[in-house]
């Protein structure tokens, strides 16, 4: 079998795949109105309503400039009934991302609102972060293949490659 042909050649050491961080957006107290803020990385959002939507919080992430559209992608319910998750992705993804805080300040009713973060899922750099897909390593210790086949080159997947 041929090797496959990839832009980038490289030569070191066991592969690790990247993963994305997500930081998962709670709030407690059960509040019936006001507002709250996201700060992540020294900016703050504008203040969102109590209910928000994974939509609205997307948004609202997605317009701070150290952030920008599609770096982010929000899923989850309705605030404050359910949490929001947040993946970092693209060029903020397959990292450890600082941890976003949170204001309650603004959050009325209920029994003392609050928003936490939470961290479900820690973000981890991937070896060779930004090899094309692929790109080609070969372990030199063990003697191993690996292809890069995401097809995002800011969260390399390593495939080991079985050649017969």
């Amino acid at each position: 079998m041929p090797i496959p042909r990839g832009d980038e050649i490289f030569l070191d050491g066991t592969p690790v795949s990247g993963v994305n961080e997500v930081q998962r957006i709670t709030i407690t107290g059960n509040p019936t109105g006001g507002t709250f803020t996201l700060t992540w990385n020294g900016q703050t959002t504008a203040a969102m309503f109590f209910n928000a939507m994974a939509t609205q919080v997307q948004v609202a992430l997605e317009a701070l400039s150290n952030i920008g559209v599609g770096e982010v992608a929000c899923a989850g319910g309705q605030l404050p009934t359910n949490f929001v998750e947040v993946a970092f992705q693209n060029r903020l993804g397959g990292l450890d991302q600082p941890q976003m805080t949170a204001s309650s300040a603004g959050l009325t009713g209920g029994t003392t609102p609050t928003v936490t973060i939470t961290t479900p899922t820690a973000g981890v750099r991937g070896s060779y972060r930004g090899a094309a897909f692929g790109a080609i390593l070969l372990d030199l210790i063990d003697g191993i293949i690996y292809e890069q086949t995401s097809t995002s080159a800011a969260t390399p997947t390593w495939s080991e490659l079985e050649l017969d």
